[in-house]
This record gives structure tokens, C-alpha cells and sequence, in this order.
């Protein structure tokens, strides 16, 4: 029981009750227990739900309490003291409407002849609180589909006290049900394989910047399962190692595939030697390297005689010239060697035998050499076509496990990449749009400036998202005919800028090579290209840009080529160099991208990208793209963008399942003139379209039915209905080509052309 301090005898103490109830930082209500009106309000409180306090006097406080919420009504009409909780949070409505958490604590006032006429309340806001625990939510359910998905884990393990943490994906990869009990150090090494303990262990020693990788075998109810881990060492101030953290993957399948894949090539190892034949290979340059089994058993040479070039020495002396005469021929070709020649065999006598060898490229470049040699020396043709065969299918398997890690890998880290910048595009839509509104307002100076500053890093991070597309292949590409000597000088300035003073420029282009592909990506490739180059050469030197046709199996392509006088590379580099986020440059110098978006730019073009390097020799980097097509030609030019085109009225559905980009997306269609019906997804859709919709923008990616199913539906009721459909990436070859599509993220002016052209029926 507090007294009621309005009426109070002490005129000290109810002063200072009035100096906090107009100066506090929370909100502070008096209201009538018996009517529930408000006898008064602090500013504060009035400014929560958007009222002047003088506004809120004489109201009830049902008008502000959550329909929803009844323990919050409860606790505003208590009338006794255990009805009026010290803290409690509940739900308040503006008097917009708009929800309002906050958090009370309430109090009962007696008179003085003991009866309880009035409460007060004390206010918190949590709203922003709240907002910020759902997005939390929202991230750590994105995470956990997104690692349910891999077929993947999170795991830490505290060093000191050799605690584990696991994830619940985890739980499910070692088949343990979600409500098992976390196990310990021990009991989780009685999972793991026996003869991978080791391999299993986190290494404290020995490892770059603290990241390892291992794979190793755990114990399932069906047998063992192949796990891959990626691991991080965190280190405690004295840099000593404080915890391990990293993310388990399912390798079990890429495993089995690869024991299948080694099973086939020892299948064929044994054919070859059933049929008394030589399976050997060679570097690319004809080196033999390593241990040669099946050559030393033939010829009785030694590892030490046979390696590198010596196991020329077993073959016949009037043979020597011819059999390296027809190899170089062929290591200059890249094509089979096929020859027959004498072969010193152990014994010390010479025989006849037919040797066919193809070469395993990897990477565009020639990996080694597999060959067979028969002996032929009773029948010297029995048998050659059957063996070359045997030959021919030990190398294309070679070449087919070497292409499927590859594809693999690039695959792998494609969708991870093109689902992530997915994700950014979404998140950065409302950020863009909202920062391009409040900059179309006049804000005061300083407030100009900060806009002004978070719109460029907004639209740099929109370039890195759409480096991370171009990389994983779901880049939306406006492919036309493209002049390179137009394109090429029309960058000229900006090449010359970014280079700098100190390197000369040297563009070699003839204006009648004409390429199909996206301009506005081939500008970013080459200047991407141009600034790895200035990097390479540290500040001077020459960079040429040229261009010349070429054919090959038979297609068109032309072939530009940036060339610099820089460091280059080693061929490790080489091999990484395309790699998303992989640099080698010093950290806050590049993101590790330029190349992958420049890979994926020409993959998606229907071309490649060529590196060639060596260390001293500068770096070439030979983009192919393919040759215009008969018939294609320059899009047209776009809207001036000095004046954005405007809406008369027209009413437009607004459809997107993510409330921020769909506010964003709703307020810029207003600024520009339109009447906005916002539908939250698609089932919200159906049920406000009517005749009097002028047209439909629409998100693709919505659960249940996606936009360009909706728009064929609400097409089938109006077929000329004009439709804009919004996207992140251009993955998607559900989309109807006849619909227009705008890119996510975008500025009001993007899309204000967009709509101006899908309701003018273009």
C-alpha cells in the first residue's frame, strides 16, 4: 500500500513526485480503479503511444490495452494488491494502432480511510528489446536450416575442461536422438573409428592461422559414417589454445563415390596386368616420378634408374630416336602416343612391345601420362586394339575422377554462395530503397551526408553480392552483341584511373570482333582483371588488353586477354586463384572475388576463363567469350534518369512474403504517385485481387506458390494483367521470358522505369 501522493501533507515529498513524474524516462499513468479513466499521464507515456498527455486524460485504459492481452487488462483494473504484479510485460496499442511491448509495474493507492480509489503504473518501452530477439530468432532458424540442408553440425570443445557443444544437426549426424544428453570428451572418442583417432583429434600445433580440415569415420546404427570437419583454434590472451569451434559435413556419399571410383581404377590396374601388360605413368613432361611397379618388374630397373628420364635407357638403342621422336610429337599435341618398340626386359634380352599412352588433363593443362605397354614380340599386333582399350578407359576415368572434384567443389561452393547472396539481396532491398526515399527528401545537411554515406556503402555491398551471383552462376545477365573495342574505350578513363600514373596502357582490340555477352558484367570483369594487374606489378609497368578470334570444337569464340608484366604466380596460386575469396593480397586489400565473378561472368556466358602464370613472367588472363549471333544487337538505350516516370492513381498489389522488403518496396510505389495494396505472400494475394488492380508486383521466392505461378494464375483471369516479378538471382528458368523481371536490390528509380514499362505494356 503506497499513499496517495497528489494528496498528500508532505508538500516536500509530493513535489518531488511531481518533478519525476514530468521529467522520468519511463512512462508513469494515474487512472481511477473503479471507471479505469486515466487521472493523468506523464509526457513520456504520451509520447509511447503517440498522444499528448492532455489527450490521454479522461480516457479508460481499455482503449490502450492489447484486445489479446488479458493479463495486462488484468493488471490495470486490479483492485487488490496481489492482482498487481512487480513486473510484468504486456502489449499496449498506439494510437495508431501500431503494438507497443512494455514492461509495468503496478501499484494500488489508498486513501486514508482504506480503500484502494486509484492505481499507479509505471511504464518501460521493449519494443525495440523484442525486435531485436525475433530477428535473433530469424537468424539462428536461418542457420539451422541452413546447416540441415548441408547435412552438416556446429561443434565447440572447451580445451580447459574438455567440454563439448553440440548443435542439434550434430545430434543427428552421430544418429542420436535431439534430447540425448550432450556427451562428454571420452564417450565421443569411443565414436570415432579406431584407425582414425588421430585424424579425429584437434591438432594444437603445426597448422596455418589456426583453421584445419580432417575428415574421419564415426560409429551409426548401420555401420560407419564419413565425416568431414572445418575447424577454427581460438586462442585465450596469452595465446595459448582456449577452444576449438567448426561445422561437421556428411561425406558419405562424395566418399563412396571415390572408393567406387578407386575400386573401378584397380579393376582396370588388374585387367591390364592380367593380360601381361605394363600400366605406368609419367609426368607431363615424361618424367617418371615415383614408384613404377609393373616398369621395374619388366625392365629390372631400379626406382632410382627408372625415375625422371631414365627408363629411357631400356629401350633398343636403334629404337631411342624414333621413340622420342614420336613422344615429343605427341606431348606437343596433347594427343595418344601410340608407337612399338624394344623393351630391355629383366632377363637382358630385348622384346617387342606396343605402347599407347593419352594424357590426363586437369585444369586445361596436361597432369600426367598414363600409358600401357603389351608385349607383342610373339604376335606384335594380337591383342594392341584391346589393350589400347584398357588404356584409353584407366585415362578417361582419370580425367573423369579429376573433372567430377572439380565440378564438385565449384558446385558446392556455388549454391553456398548463391544462397547466402540471396539472402544479402533480400536483406538489402529495404535498406536501399528506404535510404533512396529519405534522400528524395531534402533532409538538413548533416543528415543529407550520413544518408548519402550509407547509400554508397549500401551500393557497395549490392556490388559484392552481385560478385557473389556472377561467381555461382545466378548472375542475371542481359546478354547482347557487344562491340570490345566500343566496350574497352568506353571504360578507358576508369582503366586509366585505377591503374595510375606508373603503367602504361596498351589496348590491342579490333573493332570488328563483336562478342555475346552482358556489357555491363564484361566492363566489371575487365576492370576486376585490370586491378589485379596493377596489384601484380605493384604500381608500374604495362598492362595489355587485346582480342582476337578463334575457333574451337568447331564454335566461334573471342578470346581477350589481359596481360601484365607483374610478379605471377606459382601454379598453386594459379590452381586457387578463381576461388571465392581466396587472395593473396593483405587483408582489407581485396575480398578474394574478382576472379571467381569474372569465372563465373564467362561460364554463364558460355565461355571460360584461362589463367596462365609463372613466377617473374607477369600473368595472362584470357577471358573466352562466345561470337555474337547472327541477329542479336544492343539493347536499347535506358529512361534519362534526371525524371522519374510517375503514376496517375493507378493501383498497384504489392505481393512479398518479407515484411521489410515489401514496406519498402510499398512506400516507394506511393512516393512515385501509385495507390499501394500490400498482400503478405501469396494466399493474402488471391484474396484482395479484383478488377480494380492496374498491374501486380510480385517477389518470386514465396512459400507455397511462387510469383511467376501466381502471375500465370491472375494472368488466366486477365491475360493482359501487366506483372513485374522481383527476384534475387536469375536461377530460376520457371520464369516466363514474356515477364518482366527487376533485380533485387534496387532505388526507387530502377524501380520506377520497371513499372512505368510493364504498364505500358513493353
Amino acid at each position: 500500500m503506497i499513499a496517495d501522493l497528489g494528496a498528500t501533507d508532505e508538500p516536500m515529498l509530493a513535489a518531488d513526485f511531481r518533478a519525476l513524474f514530468g521529467s522520468a524516462d519511463l512512462g508513469i499513468v494515474r487512472f481511477d480503479t473503479s471507471t479505469h479513466r486515466i487521472l493523468a499521464a506523464n509526457t513520456f507515456f504520451g509520447d509511447l503511444l503517440g498522444y499528448a498527455p492532455a489527450d490521454l486524460t479522461g480516457m479508460t485504459t481499455d482503449a490502450l490495452i492489447h484486445p489479446d492481452d488479458a493479463v495486462t487488462r488484468q493488471v490495470f483494473h486490479a483492485t487488490q494488491v496481489d492482482d498487481c504484479p512487480s513486473d510484468h510485460e504486456g502489449r499496449l496499442l498506439t494510437k495508431n494502432g501500431d503494438v507497443v511491448w512494455v514492461r509495468i509495474a503496478a501499484a494500488l493507492v489508498h486513501d486514508a480511510d482504506g480503500v484502494a480509489r486509484r492505481s499507479i503504473a509505471l511504464i518501460r518501452d521493449l519494443t525495440a528489446r523484442k525486435a531485436i530477439a525475433a530477428r535473433a530468432a530469424d537468424d539462428r532458424e536461418r542457420t539451422h536450416l541452413a546447416l540441415e540442408a548441408a547435412h552438416a553440425g556446429a561443434w565447440e570443445f572447451r580445451i580447459a575442461d574438455r567440454k563439448l557443444i553440440w548443435s542439434p544437426e550434430l545430434f543427428a549426424l552421430y544418429d542420436l536422438p535431439d534430447d540425448a544428453p550432450m556427451p562428454g570428451y571420452a564417450e565421443w572418442r569411443t565414436f570415432v573409428h579406431p584407425d582414425d583417432a588421430r585424424a579425429a583429434e584437434p591438432p594444437m600445433a603445426g597448422i596455418v592461422d589456426d583453421a584445419y580440415s580432417t575428415e574421419f569415420r564415426i560409429r551409426v546404427a548401420d555401420g560407419w559414417r564419413w565425416l568431414g570437419s572445418r575447424a577454427r583454434i581460438l586462442r585465450d590472451g596469452d595465446g595459448e589454445p582456449a577452444r576449438v569451434v567448426g561445422i561437421n559435413i556428411d561425406l558419405s556419399e562424395p566418399r563412396a563415390a571415390v572408393d567406387a571410383m578407386t575400386a573401378a581404377v584397380s579393376r582396370f590396374r588388374a585387367a591390364v596386368e592380367a593380360m601381361q601388360g605394363v600400366l605406368w605413368t609419367n609426368s607431363s613432361e615424361g618424367e617418371m616420378i615415383g614408384e613404377q611397379a609393373g616398369w621395374g618388374a619388366l625392365t629390372g630397373q631400379t626406382q632410382a634408374e627408372y625415375q625422371g628420364f631414365g627408363w629411357a635407357a631400356a629401350v633398343h638403342p636403334d629404337d631411342a630416336a624414333p621413340t622420342i621422336a614420336a613422344w615429343n610429337a605427341a606431348v606437343a599435341a596433347r594427343g595418344p602416343f601410340v608407337f612399338e618398340h624394344r623393351i630391355r626386359v629383366a632377363n637382358g634380352s630385348y622384346r617387342w612391345f606396343a605402347v599407347r599412352a593419352l594424357p590426363v588433363v586437369a585444369d586445361g593443362a596436361v597432369r600426367e601420362w598414363v600409358g600401357v605397354h603389351t608385349d607383342v614380340d610373339d604376335a606384335r599386333t594380337a591383342g594392341a586394339a584391346l589393350q589400347a582399350r584398357v588404356a584409353e578407359a584407366v585415362a578417361a576415368r582419370e580425367i573423369a575422377l579429376a573433372q567430377l572434384h572439380e565440378a564438385q567443389k565449384l558446385e558446392t561452393i556455388g549454391q553456398l554462395t548463391g544462397g547466402v547472396a540471396h539472402d544479402f539481396n533480400n536483406l538489402l532491398t529495404p535498406i536501399i530503397g528506404s535510404l533512396d526515399l529519405l534522400a528524395r527528401r531534402a533532409p538538413e545537411p548533416r543528415a543529407a551526408k550520413l544518408i548519402d554515406g550509407a547509400l554508397t556503402a549500401a551500393e557497395r555491398a549490392k556490388t559484392l553480392v552481385q560478385r557473389l551471383l556472377a561467381f555461382s552462376r545466378r548472375q542475371s545477365l542481359e546478354s547482347r552483341a557487344v562491340d570490345l573495342a566500343a566496350l574497352i574505350a568506353g571504360v578507358d578513363d576508369l582503366l586509366t584511373r585505377s591503374l595510375g600514373p606508373g603503367i602504361d596502357l596498351v589496348v590491342e582490340v579490333d573493332a570488328a570482333l563483336v562478342a555475346e555477352v552482358d556489357p555491363a558484367q564484361l566492363e566489371l570483369a575487365v576492370l576486376n582483371l585490370a586491378i589485379n594487374a596493377r596489384d601484380a606489378m605493384t604500381g608500374n609497368g604495362t598492362l595489355t588488353i587485346s582480342a582476337v578470334p578463334t575457333i574451337e570444337a568447331g564454335r566461334g569464340y573471342v578470346r581477350l586477354t589481359v596481360a601484365d608484366t607483374g610478379s605471377g604466380m606459382d601454379e598453386e596460386t594459379r590452381k586457387r586463384a578463381i576461388e571465392p575469396f581466396f587472395t593473396t593480397k593483405p587483408i582489407g586489400r581485396g575480398t578474394g572475388l574478382g576472379l571467381s565473378m569474372v569465372h563465373g561472368l564467362a561460364a554463364q556466358s558460355g565461355g571460360r576463363l584461362d589463367l596462365e602464370s609463372a613466377p617473374g613472367e607477369g600473368t595472362r588472363a584470357h577471358l573466352w567469350l562466345p561470337v555474337a549471333r547472327p541477329g542479336s544487337a544492343d539493347a536499347p538505350a535506358g529512361m534519362p534518369a534526371a525524371s522519374l516516370p510517375r503514376g496517375g492513381g493507378q493501383r498497384l498489389l504489392v505481393v512479398d512474403d518479407e515484411p521489410l522488403v515489401r514496406a519498402a518496396t510499398a512506400a516507394m510505389l506511393a512516393d512515385l504517385g501509385y495507390v499501394v495494396v500490400e498482400a503478405d505472400g501469396p494466399v493474402d494475394a488471391r484474396g484482395l485481387f479484383d478488377a480494380a488492380i492496374d498491374a501486380v508486383v510480385t517477389d518470386y521466392l514465396m512459400p507455397g506458390t511462387d510469383g511467376a505461378a501466381l502471375a500465370a494464375e491472375f494472368r488466366r483471369a486477365r491475360p493482359a494483367l501487366p506483372v513485374l516479378v522481383v527476384t534475387g538471382y536469375a536461377g530460376v528458368d520457371a520464369i516466363d521470358p514474356a515477364l518482366a523481371r527487376l533485380a533485387k536490390p534496387f532505388l526507387q528509380g530502377d524501380l520506377a522505369v520497371a513499372v512505368a514499362r510493364v504498364l505500358a505494356g513493353n
